[in-house]
């Protein structure tokens, strides 16, 4: 059953014999022949037949005539799967996108990276199964690492990455990574105790407006002022759709621009994460986070002025007036229009020269 087990599995295991009495006082071996997996991170295995035999469905058995050989080769292939492996192209979709979690070790070639690796596999053994574990080489697959949150030259670095629900959480670079601290980092995320990493690029330090740039860091604080009305052109720098809707953006906020309590910005998914509960999955997106209660609206109408400014009439909190061009203006501007309007029927009515 050994070579049966063997053949089946050579292309992704090395199967081999030893009879050195050395070698089997090494791995505990009291008696032979015995069968054991050598794991990378982890203890070795034996393999027990009868034990086997108890955890193999017994109608299975009967059923399928499944044979000793085969049952060698299902608990080999059970129980010799890595704990951690390097993410490739080759695996990649099923490392991260096949709806289980992962955590990456962006590494190097330094002596730390190498002691970072063998930290993760206490927790790679406890959460197997619930949480993917791999290794990738920070310095090559820089793009990743900034894509996630990850500074590329602190390496060694460690991210779990959740696509499924669309975020990722970084160690904090200021927390040594050790088997202990990997594993609190697991379980925490698996207890959904962790807050979501989010890119952000840096704050321009000055804009004439009326559309401003919002990013990630100062997102809480600009978009959920509770004393404004606040639109969000969630957008990027490669979408066709975002540039040719750039233009209509401005318009409509520079039509607003007397409404004080209206402001307009631009989030730039490309180099910022937006919130995940915001579900932000398609671009542009258009939101309005209303004063108050900053619930966010996503706006799913024409994306044209008038359409826009109807959307922005009926679901502002601070409600505007609208202006004599159709666009929304604030109730002092109204006052003054309306003023300059009786001043003139007033002159017609009695006749006096404008």
């Amino acid at each position: 059953f050994f070579e049966q087990g063997a053949g089946n599995l050579k292309d992704q295991l090395i199967f081999g014999s030893v009879s050195k009495p050395e070698i089997l006082e090494a791995f505990g071996i009291k008696k032979t022949p015995s069968y054991v997996i050598i794991r990378h991170g982890q203890p070795s295995l034996l393999w027990n037949q009868q034990e086997q035999e108890k955890q193999v469905d017994q109608a299975k058995n009967e059923e399928m005539k499944v044979s000793k050989g085969m049952q060698f080769t299902i608990w080999v292939a059970e129980q010799a799967t890595r704990l951690v492996e390097a993410l490739t192209q080759e695996n990649y979709l099923s490392k991260l996108g096949a709806g289980v979690p992962a955590l990456i070790l962006f590494a190097d070639d330094s002596a730390g990276s190498a002691a970072a690796v063998k930290s993760i596999y206490k927790a790679a053994t406890e959460f197997k199964g619930r949480i993917n574990f791999c290794t990738v080489n920070g310095a090559r697959y820089q793009t990743l690492a900034v894509k996630l949150g990850v500074t590329p030259h602190l390496l060694p670095a460690v991210a779990i990455v959740d696509i499924k629900n669309q975020s990722q959480f970084v160690m904090p670079s200021t927390t040594a990574i050790t088997e202990e601290s990997v594993v609190e980092l697991c379980s925490n995320f698996m207890h959904g105790k962790l807050k979501p990493t989010l890119r952000s690029a840096k704050e321009p330090e000055y804009e004439e407006g009326p559309v401003y740039t919002v990013v990630a860091d100062s997102f809480n604080r600009r978009v959920m002022d509770p004393s404004k009305d606040v639109v969000v052109n969630f957008r990027t720098t490669w979408c066709g759709f975002c540039n040719l809707f750039g233009p209509i953006f401005h318009a409509l906020a520079a039509s607003a621009a007397d409404v004080e309590t209206l402001t307009f910005f631009e989030f730039d998914v490309t180099h910022n994460d937006p919130e995940p509960h915001l579900n932000i999955t398609s671009f542009p997106s258009l939101v309005l986070f209303p004063a108050k209660n900053k619930t966010a609206i996503h706006y799913t109408g024409e994306r044209n002025i008038a359409s826009l400014t109807k959307f922005l009439e009926e679901h502002v909190s601070v409600k505007p007036e609208v202006g004599p061009e159709g666009n929304l203006i604030s109730k002092r501007e109204a006052n003054r229009i309306k003023a300059i309007v009786d001043s003139v029927k007033s002159s017609l009515l009695t006749g006096e020269q404008l």
